[in-house]
């Protein structure tokens, strides 16, 4: 079975979600990023970082915490083969919903199957 590996870099990540996001720095935080194939109240039920070339869906996901109403952020999926190619930016807003809350994002599976490579999110 081909598998292909996430690259979930906790400091690449938080950097890319945090300059994503509109809010002041000192309070907003993102906190518990993971991988997964399944979710349960938008929080993976187990974290991976390698999947199968036929997987359905990858999540990712994450907790936003002491956030201000209308927080926004993105989660920018990429393909990391050579040059990174962008596959999908997902922008979420917190709108009035708490100052915590439980966020993800997902990519479904190409057509012709997952490439076998590293990806980034």
């Amino acid at each position: 079975m081909s598998y292909f590996k996430i690259l979930p870099f906790l400091g690449i990540i938080s950097c890319l979600l945090i300059s994503s996001c509109k809010f002041n720095i000192t309070t907003a935080h993102i906190e518990n990023i993971q991988t997964c194939v399944e979710v349960s109240w938008d929080q993976c039920t187990n974290n991976t970082s390698v999947f199968s070339t036929t997987d359905p869906v990858i999540y990712a996901c994450c907790k936003l915490k002491k956030a201000p109403e209308n927080t926004e952020v993105t989660f920018i999926w990429k393909y990391a083969e050579n040059e990174p190619v962008v596959i999908d930016k997902v922008a979420l807003n917190s709108y009035d919903m708490g100052i915590n809350l439980n966020l993800s994002s997902n990519l479904s599976m190409p057509y012709n199957g997952w490439p076998t490579g590293k990806y980034e999110i």
